[in-house]
């Protein structure tokens, strides 16, 4: 599953792009990446039924996003500023480059029932950008006067860090203008066309793509962690945990420091299956995780890797740190029933540690066997325990 919701992804950051010179402008290139991203989701979701059920709404979710975006640059659908896309409160305005005398008139356009917009004036682009970074706006209005101008702007507007943009631009540079937009990101006027009327039009456009947008990336992003997520108990599951080793090695491996990998089973949990039923094997599983959770630290990663197998990262720990650690929240383990209220079952966990350090760590496969025997042993010990990996001499 996470294989096709990285495609996703890319898709998604690639449907901004210019596909096409001969495509003109930036809503031209919206519709075309728009709709080669609808053609992907379209195509995957044959696959979305092994999603969890919150994975499938939020799937779900990203259509009908992708549906309105579309619906809006393909039909020409007028946004209903009033409700939709105008944010409430008066609009608080960036206009860069611009002359003051002239704005006056324009900002008409850009009032609302909640009064005249804040206006915040600045000479240039660097200005702007500087007041972009001390202060949040609904609106950039950018009055541009020179090819210099584009490329300064380009480097802001690759991404959505900035508010919804509208572009100013005189005759001069009209054909460069057209063509140097990130795709879909703005919103191009001639000066000799802007009127209040053109740029309530543009602002409103502006400011509903702009929320489509982030919808889209918000809840693509959504997907993106519940695709990672086990949906029994909510730790990350295996697939995202191995991704989370390997980088945790390799991070490691670069500074010379030392992580711990534990990995923690249920004691005789078929026996709790076979004795009192899946359901309640299923909430010994999520009170195992709960616990699990409440005894690590914000820094470390813990995962359901198996049916009742848990592992637990820990950077910056060698064996004695981490053994600790487990030693605590399998003595919380043996005190606190696992079960529901009316079912308590009393649970032990095993757990097994591997620390890789620079001298004795050649690979994050061998770092799980590893971690695997020590788990191994402390079962053929007794179970209930914590046992450390030792390299054989």
């Amino acid at each position: 599953m996470a294989s096709w919701v990285a495609r996703v992804m890319t898709d998604l950051h690639a449907a901004f792009e210019p596909e096409s010179p001969s495509l003109s402008g930036g809503e031209a290139w919206t519709v075309a990446g728009l709709i080669r991203l609808q053609r992907h989701l379209s195509s995957l979701s044959a696959e979305a039924h092994l999603l969890s059920a919150d994975a499938q709404i939020s799937l779900k979710e990203i259509s009908r996003v992708l549906h309105d975006a579309l619906s809006m640059d393909l039909l020409g659908s007028r946004i209903d500023t009033s409700k939709s896309a105008w944010p409430p409160g008066a609009l608080s305005v960036l206009w860069s480059g611009g002359d003051a005398k002239s704005i006056e008139s324009l900002l008409s356009g850009l009032a609302s029932d909640h009064g005249w917009p804040r206006l915040t004036m600045v000479p240039d682009l660097k200005s702007a950008l500087g007041q972009l970074e001390r202060q949040t706006h609904d609106l950039w209005v950018v009055s541009l006067s020179s090819d210099g101008d584009l490329d300064l702007l380009n480097g802001p507007l690759a991404s959505l860090a900035h508010p919804p943009v509208v572009v100013v631009v005189p005759r001069t540079i009209e054909p460069q203008a057209a063509a140097g937009w990130p795709g879909g990101l703005v919103d191009v006027v001639l000066e000799r066309e802007l009127t209040p009327e053109r740029l309530r039009d543009l602002a409103g456009r502006a400011l509903a793509r702009r929320r489509l947008l982030l919808d889209l990336s918000e809840t693509q992003k959504r997907l993106e962690e519940l695709v990672h997520r086990d949906p029994l108990t909510g730790l990350y599951n295996r697939r995202y945990f191995e991704g989370r080793l390997a980088t945790e090695f390799a991070r490691a491996a670069r500074f010379g420091e030392e992580f711990s990998l534990v990995l923690i089973d249920v004691d005789h949990f078929k026996a709790v299956n076979d004795t009192h039923g899946h359901a309640a094997g299923d909430v010994v599983l999520i009170k195992m995780a709960e616990l699990l959770r409440a005894g690590v630290r914000s820094i470390d990663l813990l995962a359901r890797v198996g049916g009742e197998e848990f592992a637990l990262l820990l950077p910056n720990t060698g064996p004695e740190g981490a053994r600790g650690l487990v030693e605590r929240v399998a003595e919380r383990v043996r005190r606190e029933p696992l079960g529901s209220a009316s079912r308590p079952i009393q649970v032990t966990l095993s757990a097994g540690i591997a620390t890789c350090s620079k001298s004795d760590c050649a690979r994050p496969a061998l770092l799980y066997e590893n971690a695997d025997a020590a788990l191994y042993l402390a079962k053929r010990r007794g179970r209930d325990r914590v046992e450390v990996f030792t390299p054989a001499p």
